[in-house]
């Protein structure tokens, strides 16, 4: 099995700042602001993006430019990008890849400016280098100075513990900027830092019995194995029996799957080449008498594990084998030192049977002072609350 060389092992990378859009940044000494507005530009700065990925504290792979570059040739357009980058000199410091669009809000149309994310983003962070000031300042004081662009600045999907709400909050806050935090989903993760006899012993009584049941059944069927592809060379025909698995589920009959729809299956195919020849893409699969049955796709992050899609084919639903495949996935990594599988997206009956562990997360969104900037906030952060709250209580009487 042929893996490529992982993704942090390189030395410190010192570029010439771009010099397109550069502007200095009062009160942070030696920062520059350089915006890059087309992808073209992006491969001179990708080796001191990666060494600065590599460094954040916010070390996610879903802020990688093969993550980046994927999701906004296949979903950015007609965006304008706006990655925003900052320089001490000649080493890259801090990060924030965003897109200017307009969008319906509450039937309203806003301009938007934000992260570049949707629903197949599980979480976005800024960039910055733990050993630096004012970095993360210096990138408020730009968004700041372009407000009469934009009705809504927003960032999707941060962890709830991230540094970047605090300080982005006091910025906003001392500035006098309009924000607030929106409540978003639970995340679980598995905490494998045990051993499987002690990690079995923690679940409920059910889960172990259902396990064993499935197991059981699976065994009857024929011979099952744990499947780990990892090759650059042999994941676009991985991917596409995954795509094939997924198809054949219940998101293949919703028209969800991956290769329902052009855009989706393009980001998948791009983010998957780009991430696999790092050596950070990680597709498993359950296979029965050799055949595979099902599926997950994950990237490989030091000792973390970002389950990113997952399917399994109809044909062999009575055998539970995505919970069969996680099963043998959770047993692999825990023999092999890794210390948590995140499983990302919405906590839900599947999930909490693995673990009761799991990670908030909130949106930060400011509002400009324009007329489509105030009704936003209003909608947003006065009657959407207000509704709730009368809608819990008619519930609870």
């Amino acid at each position: 099995m042929k893996v490529a060389d992982a993704p942090c092992a390189m030395a410190p990378v010192l570029f010439d700042a771009p010099t397109d859009v550069s502007t200095s940044t009062p009160g942070t000494t030696n920062l520059a602001v350089s915006v890059l507005d087309d992808l073209a530009l992006v491969s001179g700065i990708e080796p001191a993006w990666r060494e600065l990925a590599c460094v954040a504290e916010s070390s996610l792979p879903f802020m990688q430019p093969e993550w980046i570059k994927a999701w906004w040739t296949a979903f950015g357009r007609p965006g304008q990008l706006r990655i925003v980058t900052v320089w001490n000199g000649a080493r890259l410091v801090g990060l924030l890849p965003l897109m200017l669009s307009r969008e319906k809000r509450y039937g309203l149309s806003v301009r938007r400016l934000g992260a570049l994310a949707n629903d197949h983003s599980p979480r976005v962070d800024l960039l910055l280098a733990p050993d630096v000031k004012g970095v993360m300042e210096a990138i408020w004081r730009h968004i700041v100075a372009t407000r009469r662009e934009w009705d809504i600045f927003e960032l999707p999907r941060l962890l709830s513990k991230s540094p970047t709400l605090e300080c982005l909050s006091e910025q906003a806050d001392a500035d006098g900027i309009r924000f607030g935090l929106w409540q978003a989903e639970v995340s679980p993760f598995i905490d494998l830092r045990t051993n499987w006899n002690r990690y079995l012993a923690d679940r409920s009584k059910g889960f172990r019995r259902d396990i064993r049941r499935k197991r059981w059944r699976l065994k009857h069927l024929g011979h099952s194995a744990l499947e780990i592809v990892a090759d650059p060379y042999e994941m676009p025909a991985a991917l596409e029996a995954a795509c094939a698995i997924e198809a054949d589920g219940w998101k293949g009959q919703r028209g969800s799957a991956m290769q329902s729809i052009a855009n989706v299956l393009q980001f998948y195919k791009q983010m998957v080449e780009g991430m696999s020849k790092r050596g950070m893409l990680r597709l498993h699969f359950l296979t029965l008498d050799g055949e595979r049955i099902a599926f997950d796709l994950s990237i490989e992050v030091g000792k973390s594990i970002y389950s990113l899609k997952s399917g399994f084919r109809d044909a062999q639903a009575a055998a539970s084998p995505g919970l069969m495949l996680l099963y043998l996935i959770v047993q692999h990594y825990m023999a092999h030192g890794k210390q948590e599988i995140d499983l990302l997206g919405e906590e839900d009956h599947f999930k909490r049977h693995w673990t009761r562990t799991a990670r908030s997360h909130h949106w930060f969104i400011s509002c400009s002072g324009s007329l489509r900037g105030r009704i936003i906030r209003l909608i947003k952060f006065g009657i959407v609350p207000g509704l709730k709250k009368i809608r819990a209580r008619l519930t609870s009487t």
